[in-house]
């Protein structure tokens, strides 16, 4: 099991100095010899060790101890050294003859604190001392330590892949479509071992698996490998153990009994280094909130959800770092940047986007949000021959008031607002009222008819926010 034992040559002179780097020295703590006397240590390594396939006592390295005359040897110390940075963890191991060795519980949490558990060889460095007393009184002690050991260590942790998919009742069971897959914010898999991902509900009983992302390419066929489940075929526990199977037998599929909840959706999290999950059911509320500095973290602007689906829109001016909540009176449950588009339940902020007016949409079953930067909102009409690219008629947003202006003179029925000079986005009255000047929509409006002061000029102010806020205020000079 060991290396062909190898003497490093190393002669450990006794010094009249005392250093505490990790060079090869010997010091006495009092009451020197005169005489020059040494101590001889040299250590050399064991095999590599993989600590997944490792006994219960991994051995180390064997040593050899030469003392002088007059002095006997009491123990040894070991330090495991992080080279990059130098942190020290001392390492309690099992001596026995000529060899060290270490239990595996032992080892495996050392070098998980250092390195994490990414199943990837590290280069353990071991600083070793051998401590001797002189034989007349144990008030001098000669320290040697040795060259150097070096060994390879493999954490031991379950391969985690980068991406991994919902496959089961929401998309037919098919193992092509790719349409819910479980995110971890992007981060690397041993650093955010929890991926997830939320579903629709199907009513009745819903059965699902997960497939990693190597599933999609293996030549062995979709269900041929390490499919991510459960130990019952059919279980319904909303909380528990995962099983990770070598074939698609041995990771079995869950079962939720949604009854007739098909207007629900759920939440799905696996954890792949602690091998958990968590089903949470959800049903989304009409109002989500987005809060941020443009308002000093005062003021939550609401985002509407008419379908109950976990997507919202809303309209609002942005000058700095921001995030979404559920309530608008509590921070309870927000929601945080978890990478580039994303949200969930993180710890930053969503980045600043930069100054101006944008269109905020929320996708809370996908984890996403999306800003599209209004860049004008144009009074368009047959006042101007319905140019919505018209930058004669362009409005300008006017921060402190929180509405966009223009001053224009309206000489006839027939106007609406069009945003980034494009028929995309506009909004007219809404239920077909040409008069709904306190109800915009953006989902077919209608054109809007002139306040009963007839034709001339008017200071308009359109007030944008939430379909169902969205108003207009035309005031005749």
């Amino acid at each position: 099991m060991f290396k062909k034992l190898i003497y490093c040559g190393a002669i450990l002179a006794l010094a009249t100095s005392c250093s505490e780097d990790f060079d090869n020295w010997a010091s006495p703590q009092s009451n020197a010899p005169e005489e020059s006397q040494s101590v001889q240590f040299a250590a050399v390594a064991a095999d590599d060790i993989d600590i997944a396939t490792a006994d219960d006592v991994i051995p180390l390295f064997t040593y050899v101890l030469g003392m002088p005359e007059g002095y006997v040897y009491d123990s040894l110390s070991v330090d495991v050294v992080d080279a990059e940075t130098e942190k020290v963890s001392p390492l309690e191991y099992l001596a026995e003859d000529d060899y060290v060795s270490v239990a595996k519980t032992t080892l495996a949490t050392v070098v998980e604190g250092m390195y994490g558990k990414r199943p990837t060889a590290r280069d353990l460095t071991l600083v070793t001392r051998a401590y001797a007393y002189t034989s007349a009184a144990k008030t001098t002690v000669v320290r040697s330590l040795t060259d150097t050991v070096r060994l390879k260590v493999t954490p031991e942790a379950p391969v985690i892949e980068n991406a991994y998919y919902y496959v089961g009742g929401a998309n037919g069971w098919s193992d092509s479509d790719q349409t819910y897959k479980l995110s971890n914010g992007d981060a690397d898999p041993y650093e955010n071992p929890v991926f997830t991902v939320t579903v629709p509900a199907v009513g009745g009983d819903h059965w699902f698996k997960i497939a990693p992302a190597s599933a999609y390419t293996r030549e062995e066929g979709f269900w041929g490998g390490d499919m991510v489940g459960v130990a019952v075929n059919g279980t319904s526990d909303l909380e528990g153990k995962l099983v990770v199977g070598q074939n698609d037998d041995v990771a079995q599929s869950w079962k939720i009994d949604e009854g007739a909840n098909a207007g629900l959706y759920y939440t799905i999290s696996i954890n792949l280094l602690d091998q958990t999950y968590t089903i949470t059911p959800l049903n989304f509320g009409s109002w989500l909130y987005e809060i941020g500095n443009e308002s000093g973290w005062s003021a939550s602007h609401p985002l509407y959800g008419p379908n109950n689906d976990g997507k919202y829109q809303g309209y609002y001016y942005l000058d700095g770092q921001f995030k979404f909540k559920p309530n608008e009176d509590n921070w309870d449950g927000d929601y945080e940047c978890i990478g580039e588009g994303k949200i969930g339940q993180g710890s930053d902020n969503c980045p600043d986007p930069g100054a101006g007016f944008y269109q905020i949409d929320v996708d809370l079953a996908a984890g996403t949000y999306n800003l599209t930067k209004v860049n004008s909102i144009t009074v368009v009409g047959n006042f101007n021959g319905w140019n919505q690219a018209d930058q004669a008629t362009h409005m300008t947003y006017n921060v402190d008031g929180g509405y966009w202006e223009a001053t224009l003179n309206l000489d006839s029925n027939g106007f609406k607002f069009a945003m980034n000079d494009d028929w995309a986005i506009s909004w007219g009255g809404s239920n077909g009222d040409p008069a709904a000047y306190n109800d915009l929509t953006q989902n077919g409006g209608k054109d809007l008819d002139l306040p009963a002061d007839g034709a001339g000029t008017y200071n308009i102010k359109l007030y944008l926010s939430y379909e169902g806020g969205n108003k207009v205020v035309l005031t005749k000079q």
